[in-house]
């Protein structure tokens, strides 16, 4: 009976990736169509305090949509992947979560609620202002980030590795702002700024994947589906970044950080 009990697991399994397979072809279908919803990027011309309310609101609706999210996300979790592939995401998160703590130590709350935001906003969200600085920087960033093991120990002053590194981060600077046409930028802006917000969101939520580490070959199509809570996180954080100022968008990033660090830390 076991070998029938195989089959009929593998039906199953069969059966729920050609669902996936159709949802996605759904979702791909209407993607162009979605994207040309229109959203108000622009500027705020509004006080402080109304800045600080509506980052409050954003929060709020964010939150409530992540634990909406978050139901159907814990049921695959628990009645297919646990059961079908013996792993859970949500037991990786957990996981990668005390590693976190273990390697920071007592700066864990400080690197998930402050430094990291900082960071990613950085990497993620100063690129949308379409400046040449902020891309700068971004990229800058990006070539050092990728050198490192561990943030808060990535300034080797005694190790002359890290001074190539710094280098090569600093000439993508400077190339970057000397080089980069400013009239694409203008015209990117003008056209394909919605576009870009969404793309952010994408980079930054694939970039999470990082956080069920160790990975399962098995189950890579569905680690973009477990950071889909990411994604809506990264147009919640640009669409502050963009309608209020960049350090808003940060503000955002750490509240929205702030309960996973009370509950996992």
């Amino acid at each position: 009976m076991k070998w029938l009990n195989k089959r009929t697991d593998g039906l199953a399994i069969s059966s729920f990736i050609f669902r996936c397979y159709q949802i996605i072809n759904t979702l791909s279908l209407n993607f162009s169509r979605f994207s040309t919803i229109n959203i108000s990027l622009e500027r705020a011309d509004v006080s402080f305090n109304q800045k600080i309310k509506n980052i409050a609101k954003l929060f709020a609706v964010y939150l409530a949509a992540a634990l909406v999210l978050n139901i159907p996300l814990q049921l695959i979790d628990n009645l297919i992947i646990n059961r079908f592939f013996d792993f859970s995401f949500y037991q990786q998160l957990e996981g990668n979560a005390l590693k976190i703590a273990s390697r920071y130590g007592d700066y864990a709350i400080f690197y998930i609620v402050l430094l990291g935001p900082l960071l990613e906003e950085l990497l993620f969200r100063l690129p949308l202002s379409l400046e040449k600085i902020g891309i700068g920087v971004s990229f800058a960033l990006i070539s050092y980030r990728l050198s490192l093991n561990h943030v808060l120990i990535g300034m080797e002053y005694n190790n002359a590795y890290w001074y190539v590194k710094l280098g090569i981060a600093l000439c993508i600077f400077f190339l970057t702002v000397r080089f980069l046409p400013r009239s694409w930028l203008t015209t990117i802006k003008k056209n394909y700024l919605q576009r870009c917000l969404y793309f952010s969101s994408a980079a930054f939520a694939l970039v999470h994947i990082t956080n069920f580490a160790p990975y399962n070959s098995d189950l890579i199509l569905f680690y973009p589906v477990f950071v889909l809570p990411q994604f809506l996180m990264g147009i919640f954080i640009g669409y502050a970044r963009l309608k209020y100022g960049f350090f808003y968008g940060v503000a955002l990033h750490s509240l929205i950080n702030l309960p996973f660090a009370i509950i996992h830390l």
